[in-house]
């Protein structure tokens, strides 16, 4: 094994080991440990008692969603059809 992949495999075991210990914040009054945004697109503005949440975290959502006679469907291109596939051997080309 050389020394780039042995520091590269090193610095994914490093990475998977302290990125599992990443909890979210709690204090002050607030707890966010299992709250989730759904809005996995542009969301904001959110406003409620002096706060104000705009932006986008990610794809923290997905799915369909029904309320009354309302239904929004969450995601990042939900519902869209994959026009090709990806040919891995020309992803990995440059390998």
């Amino acid at each position: 094994m050389g020394r780039r992949t042995g520091a590269l495999l090193l610095s994914l075991l490093v990475l998977a080991v302290l990125g599992g210990t990443a909890f979210a914040q709690t204090g002050d009054g607030f707890d966010l440990s299992w709250n989730v945004m759904g809005g996995a697109g542009g969301v904001g503005p959110l406003e409620g008692s002096g706060f104000s949440l705009d932006g986008t975290l990610g794809q923290t959502a997905i799915g369909p969603a029904a309320g009354g006679t309302f239904t929004v469907q969450q995601g990042y291109w939900y519902g869209a059809e994959v026009a090709f596939g990806v040919y891995l051997p020309l992803v990995f080309r440059g390998w």
